[in-house]
């Protein structure tokens, strides 16, 4: 369904063209768009958050209009006598415009989904509750806002990207356990700042707590070997570059795979890992990588570390680092710790299959 935008009236000989959303609006009045990309809001006054950024153009109001800033408008809705709490956040601050458009393309992609009757669409959220009512009115689906907040105190940052803005979200506070064992047991620090932006869509908000998860103590035990590398000291991508093999796993993949190796940027800590059948495999996973990353980077690779395992020390990886200039660096026996960044990789990558698997009483890999 798209909503008429404007219509065309006969007069005589002429033609007249009333476009419909020329026509300026109350401050409470929202029209329903599915045309539009963005919610837009021209009143500067209803945001209750607002970044101000360079302004860019885009197609609007059956024209062409300057977008100058992007932030969050939270207004009430009544809906059969129940009071909805609606928050549009990355809402364009359309100045010149002279009606506020919320997005359905927008309120799609959160999750809504929407029915229409002859004169009436209902919007809902993502678990079927009614959040907003539009009713037709001269060619044009409206709602009024009854109230509008300027307490900004669970109102994210937002910043200009583009004409990449708006969604409806309601962010309501999420099970920080649950979503802790939903993504794998990752850390919990990573995941409550993931929460606070748009780094991960559909990701609730997480409030940090103490929480002492048995799962990640069974499976993210390890032995301390020597002081870690704490920050970065190379200067460009493929400076140098480590590598490991794991394997072998105690069952095989449905392509016969029991090995797996990993190649670490340690400049931009760009991972590219292979899966194997054999150990032997090592050497043209090794091709691969150096014309995959000279076509990633236009880079070439300068220095190759690695453990001083067969699979690294032997005549066919020799030629290859002499034909490509790479100096190949072996770790000392018994020093795992030379080879930290792959080694760390691969404990990260097994121990976050490993919590998994404990969490679902499965077999062990």
């Amino acid at each position: 369904m798209v909503v008429a935008l404007s219509f065309t009236v006969a007069l005589d000989e002429d033609t007249l063209i009333i476009d419909l959303m020329s026509v300026s609006s109350p401050n409470n009045e929202w029209i329903w768009d599915t045309g539009s990309g963005t919610h837009l809001c021209h009143d500067k006054s209803l945001f209750s958050q607002l970044s101000m950024g360079k302004p860019y153009q885009m197609n609007a109001y059956s024209g062409t209009i300057n977008v100058e800033g992007v932030g969050t408008v939270k207004f009430t809705h009544l809906i059969n006598n129940v009071t909805q709490k609606i928050v549009l956040n990355n809402v364009g601050f359309a100045p010149t415009g002279k009606r506020n458009l919320i997005s359905g393309s927008r309120a799609m992609e959160a999750g809504c989904t929407w029915s229409d009757k002859q004169d009436e669409i209902l919007v809902r959220n993502k678990v079927n509750k009614p959040i907003l009512k539009f009713t037709r009115h001269k060619g044009l689906f409206k709602l009024s806002a009854t109230g509008y907040s300027s307490d900004s105190n669970d109102v994210k940052s937002t910043s200009i990207n583009g004409n990449r803005v708006n969604v409806i979200e309601n962010k309501s506070i999420g099970d920080l356990e649950l979503w802790h064992r939903r993504m794998m047991h990752t850390n919990i620090d990573s995941m409550v700042n993931m929460s606070k932006g748009d780094i991960a869509r559909g990701l609730p908000k997480l409030i940090k707590k103490e929480m002492n998860c048995i799962t990640c103590i069974k499976a993210k035990q390890t032995k301390h070997y020597g002081k870690a590398k704490t920050k970065i000291t190379l200067s460009e991508v493929l400076d140098l570059v480590h590598t490991d093999v794991w394997g072998p796993t105690k069952y095989e993949s449905k392509g016969g795979a029991k090995y797996y190796v990993s190649f670490v940027d340690d400049y931009s800590r760009w991972i590219k890992t292979y899966v194997m059948k054999s150990k032997s495999q090592v050497i043209d996973c090794f091709k691969d990588y150096i014309g995959y990353m000279k076509r990633l980077t236009g880079a070439k690779i300068k220095r190759l570390r690695s453990d001083n395992e067969t699979e690294y020390c032997n005549d066919k990886l020799k030629q290859i680092c002499k034909t490509h200039n790479i100096k190949h660096e072996v770790t000392n026996i018994y020093s795992p710790h030379m080879n930290g960044v792959a080694k760390r990789f691969n404990r990260s990558a097994i121990e976050t299959l490993r919590a998994t698997i404990v969490d679902d009483n499965m077999d062990r890999i």
